[in-house]
Formats: structure tokens, sequence, C-alpha cells
């Protein structure tokens, strides 16, 4: 037998010692459990009663320097007792969770027979079908361009605004000008597929800051007559170039509104008559004529009341400014969304009463952008103002709605012109502001 010596000692104590740390007790404890010894005498093959005499207090381990730190060992804890209600709820829940999925595996089963013998589902899958191709033409096209709410004459305060937005009639100009050339613009170099075959320009009412509350007529920056000839040479410029850029005819219509009107307070009788976004549009048209565009390039149409009726392809638009749809409010929480929505739903209603099918309803006035199940509302020109502020309406910057409608699927496609520039305010500058 080899002898024990110090590296023996050492390798012993280490067994011996992991024993006791994975829970198997020193001799003497554990009460007939296998014990860190036997373990030990089971790996190395050494007899237990040799092993016992090396390792026991005052043997060969302890007196060649490696004593057994038998408290190495931590018996395990004495079980709780068991709760038999305890032990019969989890059984009853683990015996209603088989019973589940018993009933769930039946369901498969019953559903899988059901797809494969009643529906005809089973394999070879389903494989989908080669669909004819269309033969259908292209279709021609139209463009709808909607001005509203230009307030030309009003003014906005860049420092009352708190930076927000500025306007007066300088900017008026400029903002007319990006709604034209982005009309041309999008009509041209960015029209895919044969050119529009007609355009539309719906003036939509308020075109005038007009002189209809006294703070308009404080802080007008050009008085009405003025104003009157400036935006009707600024629109006649647009036609022209809408008209020279697209080679396509313009047909024109033109609706009152309320800031335009010669009254203080609005009136149902003679409203068109009494409104000045009408002379704007007769003066538009004697600066088009005199440019030499006659009416088979460009065709004026006004309307005798509140409403202009007109057809494109077949589809009937209603055009109209909007303070006379018949609903008020707009101011609360959900805003200007609900009368908007309401007032096209009751101009359709009523036309369809009185033996007049309405497709596309085209309103303002709310200087809101919004699409409705029965058309759209249209920004403004002026963008938020501080009656707009005070009201604590959404800040909804200067833009203009354009519609391209298909003769056959009506309208495809919706354009918000965006009108502002950076200088005019914070409303302008996107991520920068």
């Amino acid at each position: 037998m080899p002898v024990f010596g110090k590296a023996e000692a050492r390798r012993l104590k280490a067994r011996v010692e992991k024993r006791l740390r994975a829970g198997f007790p020193p001799p003497g404890a554990g009460k007939g459990a296998r014990g860190a010894i036997s373990i030990v005498s089971e790996e190395t093959g050494v007899d237990r009663m040799t092993l016992l005499h090396r390792v026991r207090k005052g043997g060969l381990c302890e007196r060649l320097g490696y004593a057994i730190d038998w408290k190495l060992y931590m018996p395990a804890p004495e079980p709780e007792p068991v709760d038999p209600v305890v032990t019969r709820a989890k059984a009853d829940d683990t015996a209603a969770k088989a019973r589940h999925i018993a009933d769930l595996e039946r369901r498969v089963h019953s559903l899988r027979e059901y797809r494969e013998s009643i529906l005809g589902l089973a394999q070879p899958p389903l494989k989908p079908s080669i669909l004819p191709a269309s033969k259908t033409r292209p279709g021609a096209r139209a463009i709808v361009a909607h001005l509203s709410d230009v307030h030309r004459g009003e003014t906005v305060s860049l420092a009352e605004m708190d930076g927000v937005n500025a306007y007066d009639s300088v900017i008026s100009r400029k903002r007319l000008g990006r709604f034209f050339g982005t009309i041309a613009s999008l009509s041209t170099e960015h029209w895919h597929g044969a050119p529009p075959e007609r355009v539309v320009l719906c003036l939509g009412g308020d075109l005038l800051s007009g002189n209809i509350h006294f703070e308009l007529i404080e802080t007008n920056d050009v008085g009405v007559p003025r104003a009157v000839r400036d935006i009707a040479e600024d629109i006649a410029g647009g036609i022209a170039g809408l008209a020279k850029a697209l080679g396509r005819p313009i047909d024109v219509y033109s609706v009152p509104g309320n800031h335009s009107r010669l009254t203080f307070k609005s009136q149902a009788k003679r409203r068109a008559v009494h409104n000045l976004d009408m002379l704007v549009a007769d003066f538009a048209e004697s600066a088009v004529r005199g440019a030499g565009l006659g009416p088979e390039k460009v065709r004026f149409f006004a309307s005798a009341g509140p409403d202009a009726f007109f057809n494109v392809f077949g589809w009937n638009f209603c055009l109209t400014h909007g303070d006379a749809m018949g609903v008020g409010g707009g101011k609360g929480y959900i805003g200007p969304i609900a009368p908007i929505t309401k007032g096209h739903r009751l101009l359709r209603d009523n036309a369809s009463k009185t033996g007049r099918e309405i497709h596309v309803v085209l309103s303002a006035h709310y200087h809101t952008t919004a699409r409705t199940p029965f058309g759209w509302a249209n920004g403004s020109v002026i963008g938020f103002n501080e009656y707009a502020r005070d009201l604590r309406a959404d800040p909804e910057c200067a833009k203009q709605n354009m519609l391209v409608l298909h003769e056959a699927r009506g309208v495809i496609a919706h354009h918000e012109i965006y009108l502002g520039s950076p200088e005019e305010g914070r409303l302008y500058r996107g991520g920068q502001k």
C-alpha cells in the first residue's frame, strides 16, 4: 500500500469537503442518509473504515495539517407540514387544466375533420388563381384646385403671434405665386402619363379681408378697392401661367364668402350680388381676356347663390364657401371637423331632396384642411391668425387643396399645397422650429 502523505491528505480533504458542501452529511449525521465518507469511498475505492480512520479527529489528515472542516455541511431544513386542503386544490387545478387541454384537442380534431370532409380542404392545398390582365385604358384625368380664404388686405403681426405666422399683402402675393406654381409643377414635371385633360379652379370665397369688423378696418394694409384690383390681377396671372404651362382648357367657378360681403351682417337674399368676391372674379376674367385668353381656353362661371354646382367627367361637385352650410360650432374640443362633416352631409342630403346628386363637396371658411366622407374642406392662404389664436384653434399653416380626378374612379389623389416660407413664421420651419 502506498504511503499516505501530505499530497494524499490534501486530495482527501478536498474530496470530503466537496461532498459536505453538496449536502452529504459527515459521519454520525444524516439519520441513515448516504454520507460524504461513503461517497468518497465509492469514488476512490478505499475502504470506508480506512477513510474514517484518516479523517477523524486526530487522524492522519489532521496530523499532516489537513484537518477536515465538518462545518461545511449544512443540513437541509425540515420540510413544512403539508396542508391537505392545499394539496387537494392543486390536484383539482391540475385535473381542470387536463380536461381543458383534452377539450381543445377534441375541438381541433373536429375542425380538422370539418375542413377535410365537408369543405374539401384536404391536401393538396388551394392554389391562387391567375387573374386575367386588365385591359381597361388609363382614362382621362383632371385637376381640381381650390383657392379660398386669401383675406387679401388683412395683416397678421408676427410679434403679436409670438413668431408663429405673419401676413400682409406682400406675403399674400408670394403665397399665391407658390399656389399656382405648385399646381403647374405637380401637373407637369411631377405628372406621370398623359397630361390632364381639364383644369378646374375653384374660387371658394373670402378672397378679401373686407371691412366686416372694425378691427379689420383699422388693421388692413390696403383699402378694399385696391385689394380687389390687386388680387384680381394676381389670380389672372396665375390662370395665365397655368394655361401656358399645361395647354389645357381651364374652368373657373366662383362663390361668395362672408368676409367680402358689403353688409355688416350676412344675409340670405342677394348674397352674391352684394359680395366683392364676385367682383374679383369679374376683374380676373377681364384681365385674362386682355391677355388674349378667350373662352375656348378659359371659361368663368359665377354663382348667383352660396353654392356652385359643376360636373367633371360625369362627377358632380358642389362648391360652397362654408358659412351657409346650415351648421354652427367648431370651437369645442373636437374643433371644426364636426361642423364641416355635418355641413357636407346636409348639403348632399338637401341637394338629393331637390333632385340633384352630389358626389363631392368642396368647402372652406374654417381654415382647416380635412377629408370627410362627402368631400374636402380647404385650408387658408392667410394661415393662423389672431382670431384663430384667441379661439385656441389648432394652428394650421397656410395651405390649399388640389385634387386629381379620374374619369372612371373619381378623386384618386389629394395634394395639400403648402404656401408658407420659413421667414414668414415658425409654422413654416419644419424641424428647425
